[in-house]
C-alpha cells in the first residue's frame, strides 16, 4: 500500500486489512515513524540511511 494512504485509512479499515508494508514516498525518519505509528509492519524505501532505522530510539 502506498505509504500516505495509511492515515487516511479508518482505525476499522486498518483492523480489516492484512499486515500491511508501506512503500513509496517514505523518504525521511519522521515518515517512516509515522507509518510504522499506523499500523504499517515495515516499511520499504530505497534510502539506505532508513534501511536500519530503528524506531526506538
Amino acid at each position: 500500500m502506498s505509504a500516505p494512504m495509511r492515515s487516511h485509512l479508518s482505525a476499522q479499515d486498518r483492523k480489516a486489512l492484512p499486515p500491511i508494508v508501506a512503500s513509496g514516498f517514505a523518504c525521511n525518519r519522521g515518515e517512516v515513524l509515522d507509518e510504522l505509528k499506523n499500523g504499517a509492519v515495515a516499511v520499504s524505501t530505497s534510502d539506505t540511511e532508513l534501511w536500519n532505522l530503528n524506531p526506538e530510539r
